[in-house]
This record gives C-alpha cells, sequence and structure tokens, in this order.
C-alpha cells in the first residue's frame, strides 16, 4: 500500500484488514510519501509483528508528480501517482505483488498464488464506477473509447507478475500517459481520474481479468456481490471510516470493530438501531439495486471475453 499521512488512518485499517485475513503467507509493504511514518508504537506494527508478518516500511522522499502539479481530486492526493514507484521497487526482490489502495478492506483470503496470468503482467478486476453508469436496461458505457480499448480495470487493485515484460518500459509508458492524461483522457473527456487511465493505458490488451469478488467498488453497494465480497473497495469520497449506519451492514460493522480491537483503537460506535436504518436505506434504493445487479452481467460477459483471448479489439 502506498500513503501519505492524510491517508494513514484508512491505510491502518486496510492493512490490518490484509494481516488478520490473509492465508496465504506474504511480506507487507507500506510505502510512505514525504512523511516520517507511524510511530514505533503504533498498533499496526504491533499486529504485524504479533502475526508474524512484520511490516516494512519504506519511505518515499520524492514525489516528481507533485512537483509537476499534476491535477488531483479532493479525495485524492498525488500520492496516487506513487503506486508505481512502490511496485517497481519491488522487482527482484518478490515473483507476484498485489497492491490494493488504502480504501480498502479484506474479508476473505485471496489465493494469490493459484492466479493464472494467461501471460500477462498484471491482472485486476473491471472497473464498475466510473466506466458504468446505472440505467434501468442495466449498465451502459459512459465513456467511448478513441484508439483505446474499452475493456478497462480498477487500478485500486492489482496483481502484478513481476517476472513478465519489462516493468521499465511499463512503468515509462505510464509516466507518458500520466502526462497526456493531464489535459487528454482517451476514455472520458470529462474524465476526474488520476492514475487509473495511465495504468489502463501501459497495460492496454496486456492484462487478465480477476473475479468482481476481488474488487467489489462502491457502486454494488448492498447488491449480492457487495454482501459476497472478499475484498471491499470504498471508491468516492465516502470511505469504511467514520462508521455510518446507512452505509455499514452487520458484517462491517463487526470486522471493523475487529479490526479496531487489534490495533488497540477505540471500537467505532455502534448502536441497536443500525441494522434498521441499514435496512430502511435497502429499501430505498431497491430500483437502483436491482439495475445494478442486472448490469453485473454484462461486466461478466466482458469478462469472459477477455478470459478466452477474443478481447483485444479496440
Amino acid at each position: 500500500m502506498v500513503t501519505d499521512a492524510r491517508g494513514y488512518c484508512l491505510a491502518r485499517y486496510a492493512m490490518a484488514s490484509a494481516l488478520l485475513t490473509q492465508t496465504e503467507p506474504f511480506t507487507p509493504y507500506l510505502f510512505i510519501d514525504r512523511w516520517d511514518g507511524p510511530a514505533e508504537t503504533d498498533g499496526l506494527l504491533r499486529l504485524a509483528q504479533r502475526l508474524g508478518s512484520p511490516l516494512q516500511i519504506i519511505r518515499l522522499t520524492q514525489n516528481t508528480y507533485q512537483d509537476k502539479n499534476f491535477q488531483v481530486t479532493k479525495h485524492l492526493t498525488r500520492t496516487a501517482y506513487q503506486k508505481f514507484t512502490a511496485i517497481q521497487s519491488l522487482v527482484g526482490a518478490h515473483d507476484r505483488v498485489l497492491y490494493a489502495d488504502t480504501d480498502t478492506i479484506f474479508y476473505e483470503p485471496l489465493p494469490i498464488s493459484q492466479v493464472d496470468f494467461r501471460g500477462n503482467p498484471i491482472a485486476a478486476v473491471f472497473e464498475l464506477s466510473q466506466t458504468q453508469e446505472v440505467g434501468e436496461t442495466g449498465f451502459s458505457t459512459t465513456f467511448t473509447p478513441v484508439n483505446a480499448s474499452r475493456y478497462y480495470f480498477n487500478s485500486g487493485v492489482m496483481l502484478f507478475d513481476l517476472t513478465r515484460g519489462d516493468i521499465a518500459h511499463f512503468r515509462a509508458e505510464y509516466d507518458k500517459y500520466c502526462q497526456i492524461h493531464q489535459s487528454y483522457c482517451p476514455y472520458n473527456e470529462a474524465c476526474k481520474l488520476v492514475d487509473q487511465c495511465a495504468f489502463n493505458q501501459a497495460f492496454e490488451n496486456q492484462w487478465t481479468p480477476l473475479p468482481l469478488t476481488w474488487n467489489v467498488q462502491s457502486i454494488t453497494f448492498q447488491t449480492d456481490l457487495w454482501k459476497q465480497a472478499a475484498l471491499r473497495h470504498y471508491t468516492g469520497p465516502q470511505k469504511f471510516l467514520p462508521l455510518r449506519a446507512r452505509l455499514a451492514d452487520k458484517r462491517e460493522r463487526a470486522f471493523l470493530r475487529v479490526i479496531a480491537n487489534a490495533l488497540g483503537d477505540g471500537l467505532p460506535p455502534v448502536w441497536p438501531g443500525m441494522g434498521v436504518v441499514y435496512w430502511i436505506n435497502g429499501l430505498r434504493r431497491a430500483r437502483v439495486r436491482s439495475w445494478i445487479t442486472s448490469g453485473t452481467s454484462l461486466v461478466e460477459a466482458d469478462m469472459r471475453t477477455l478470459q478466452a483471448g477474443t478481447g483485444t479489439a479496440l
């Protein structure tokens, strides 16, 4: 994970959720962008040590994207551009690297060692929240790619096979497209994303789709897919903290309290009526949930096409 001081409150819980749920051995890395990092007494460091997976903290002392004044959003800083810097630094140390944003919560083990990359250097989950629009017939595409593939992934969770391809080449492509994206996006002329389009251009037609449960984005909120998520990705400005009654189901409320306890934090407040508030919100959103559920079948069809090796056309 990559974070700055502002994002660390979420990063603690995201990393702790991975430490508490993953069953395959892994080395946790926290890349910190232009700050001193957590104190030695921080509960996350103690938790990682106690579980036998000491947290590796790597300080990123420079951010060229900050110097170039690259575009950001209200809830994303230029630290988001540093993902590739972190990934590239692990070449030679690890064969497979899972990157996850700090606004994610791991709920179940991810069988990373079993993933078949099909010869590609990266595996990821289709994007839902930005490239899809809810309508009465399900999802409809909100962007019209110009000389770019319509198969487009979310860069919040990416699995890399660092033994395939020239990572330095992909990094150069990523930097090039980040620069171009400041004034032009081939996917959406009104694009407000930060690094995601550049990742998609750099790895166009060279990525393998992962199951949707590996990166269930917030647009699927309160659907069966959201309930079944191995990893929830809280895209947009509203995150998993602070705990909100209308947004947090029983699973989320319970696990955030488990995480808080493991970190030695005060427990997030829970009161008896929270479940009722969440249920009422679900009733209010019943039609939207139905549209979204119908739309996921279109995304799954794209997944099957890409997995069959016929998804390389623009």
